[in-house]
């Protein structure tokens, strides 16, 4: 494409979106919830169950799961991402308003996605510049977790790998997730800290939680995004269940990348693992692939067996925002937003030792 036809193409772009990309929202159930649909049918969702939202009104959400639609109370359901899709420059590229440059959008700029079309997209830079930028000049980043509000009933410190959060009765908290009874906050430097749920309120209200979960009135149990230390003997990879994910994963291979998906027109890197685990092996794991690199037993890299999650920082804020499945001999499959497809890659290559994170044993 010439110049005179990106630059017609930039102009239709800030008149009409046409060819605009729906994303979702994403929740996480804070408890288990069972409803009667009005075919008499019974509905039922497991506390941690990730679930898509598509509607929102006062203290309800509405969710998605196969044909069916169900409301769910707000205080048993707490997003965990939104609709905030990061791209990141492959090069210095123009932000335009109409006709006029705004200003260079650098190499390794990342910004957020406000709407897509056929040429360009319409993106906010972090210092709160919106324009249009040519499409093949980005790439898709992730996307940015959704930070839900909580009021906090209590004051405390909580404690990570050396580092504080205190909390004030009263005061406004932010939740990124949701694991085992306790509500995953963030500070603003974006380290992650566990409170017990119980201790927090949410859009006004007591959560609704397991009454399985115990209590932890006293003891504050830490979050860890970065690597957790594995035990010196994991416990070995279940060879069957193994088989099977390997054999989906070769008839992934080559598939697309689509961001926000899980198999119906491709996959992006947390969907392929989403995927081949609940449709192979009926197993429900996180979407997003920071919570899957707290979900099941952290393992070392020395110890990887085949169909072991590998994780990576790609974003260069050193936080989880990639990750693939192990298939032996340093190899890993994965969805890869920058090649456009599924594909193999080696833990050896310098990208994905410099930012390989963590890796974790679900089978």
């Amino acid at each position: 494409m010439n110049k005179t036809q990106l630059k017609k193409s930039l102009g239709i772009a800030a008149l009409c979106f046409a060819s605009l990309v729906g994303l979702k929202d994403t929740g996480i159930l804070l408890s288990d919830h069972n409803t009667t649909l009005a075919s008499g049918k019974s509905l039922s969702f497991e506390a941690e169950e990730q679930v898509e939202i598509i509607g929102e009104k006062e203290g309800i959400f509405t969710v998605k799961k196969g044909p069916a639609q169900v409301s769910i109370p707000k205080n048993k359901l707490i997003k965990i991402e939104g609709q905030d899709k990061l791209l990141i420059a492959k090069k210095n590229t123009p932000i335009k308003s109409n006709g006029k440059v705004l200003r260079t959008l650098f190499l390794g700029e990342q910004v957020t996605l406000e709407k897509e079309e056929k040429y360009a997209y319409l993106i906010k830079t972090k210092d709160n510049v919106t324009g249009l930028v040519d499409r093949n000049a980005m790439e898709v980043a992730g996307s940015a977790n959704f930070i839900t509000k909580g009021i906090s009933k209590v004051d405390a410190s909580l404690k990570n790998e050396g580092k504080t959060l205190k909390i004030n009765k009263g005061k406004e908290v932010s939740i990124v997730s949701f694991k085992k009874g306790n509500f995953i906050l963030i500070d603003e430097k974006g380290q992650n800290f566990s409170v017990p749920a119980g201790k927090i309120q949410i859009d006004g209200k007591d959560p609704i939680l397991n009454a399985s979960y115990p209590d932890k009135k006293e003891k504050q149990v830490e979050a860890k995004q970065a690597p957790v230390q594995a035990s010196s003997a994991p416990a070995p990879v279940n060879g069957g269940k193994a088989g099977k994910v390997l054999s989906s994963l070769n008839s992934k291979m080559g598939a697309t990348y689509v961001y926000g998906d899980t198999g119906k027109a491709g996959y992006d890197c947390s969907g392929l693992v989403y995927a081949i685990y609940k449709n192979e092996l009926n197993i429900n794991v996180p979407r997003t692939s920071s919570a899957l690199s707290q979900f099941g037993q952290q393992v070392e890299k020395g110890q990887l067996q085949a169909g072991d999650l590998v994780f990576f920082a790609t974003t260069g804020t050193g936080n989880v925002s990639h990750v693939g499945i192990y298939i032996g001999n340093g190899d890993f499959i994965h969805a890869a937003s920058g090649q456009g497809k599924v594909v193999k890659n080696n833990l050896s290559q310098s990208y994905y030792t410099k930012n390989f994170v963590n890796a974790t044993r679900v089978l």
